[in-house]
């Protein structure tokens, strides 16, 4: 009797019966286990212990050719003195004890190794504390605060590749994008903040708004033509983009328009 052993989701391999030569092989029956999946560190502590561990894991491979360069995917943690200091940190953050965080703030500051501790925080806790993850509650920000840390990603991370791959293809991934930043109560991104940084794109990536962004501009954020002209949208992009406008959004974009007039003369 042939058994075959194998990790993956449960199946009824009975069911596939080989024939080899014209014997058929019998194909016993037995449970298959699904892998435990690995559980996704809840505070900022857990996350340096797991870190901590992938990091021993990757020190012994050290050596050991699998066809290219060895490399260390978490090298701040390979330093005692790093892996301590983020220890600590951390349970002082997942208790948000801003005073603990100043202590150690003042007493290591001024090392090396303090400001390789900070820079893993800052990267981690935006793991733990998405701020697109509605279940996520108690977020520590005064203690984050106090070293300097933020579990908010900065708008390139969250914005950059929509428009630097994406909006080359007419979809609406950038408007939605902008959206979901505008409304989520963790983020306090402006509409301004985004203007800045789509005007910073297109002054040095040459970045231009496709249709959908323009008339989400227009219809949902009150864009008059000329915060569309500080972007580069040219008057053609935009003539296009108001044939197709509701009969509410045309007058509100032609009064925007007017009003916006005296100020820009």
């Amino acid at each position: 009797m042939e058994k075959l052993l194998t990790k993956n989701k449960e199946c009824n391999i009975s069911n596939y019966l080989p024939v080899f030569s014209g014997k058929t092989f019998i194909v016993e029956k037995f449970p298959f286990y699904k892998e435990k999946e690995i559980a996704k560190p809840k505070t900022l502590f857990d996350c340096v212990k797991y870190f901590s561990k992938v990091n021993d894991v990757e020190q012994d491979l050290v050596g050991i050719s699998f066809g290219f360069d060895n490399i260390i995917l978490n090298e701040e943690l390979s330093d005692k003195k790093v892996r301590h200091l983020a220890e600590e940190l951390a349970v002082a953050i997942d208790n948000n004890c801003v005073w603990r965080v100043k202590d150690l703030k003042k007493e290591y500051g001024q090392l090396k190794e303090f400001s390789l501790a900070k820079d893993f925080l800052n990267k981690k806790c935006k793991e733990v504390w998405n701020v697109f993850d509605t279940r996520v509650k108690n977020i520590p920000h005064e203690s984050m605060k106090a070293l300097g840390i933020t579990n908010k990603p900065d708008l390139e991370s969250i914005l950059g590749d929509s428009v630097r791959f994406y909006e080359k293809d007419g979809g609406n991934s950038t408007s939605r994008i902008i959206a979901t930043i505008l409304n989520n109560e963790n983020l306090d991104y402006t509409i301004s903040d985004i203007h800045k940084f789509l005007k910073l794109h297109h002054e040095k990536e040459k970045f231009n708004c496709n249709p959908k962004t323009i008339e989400y501009l227009i219809s949902s954020q009150n864009y008059d033509k000329y915060k569309l002209f500080d972007l580069g949208v040219r008057k053609i992009s935009i003539y296009k983009v108001y044939k197709g406008l509701s009969l509410k959004n045309k007058c509100r974009f032609i009064f925007n328009n007017l009003r916006n007039f005296k100020k820009v003369a």
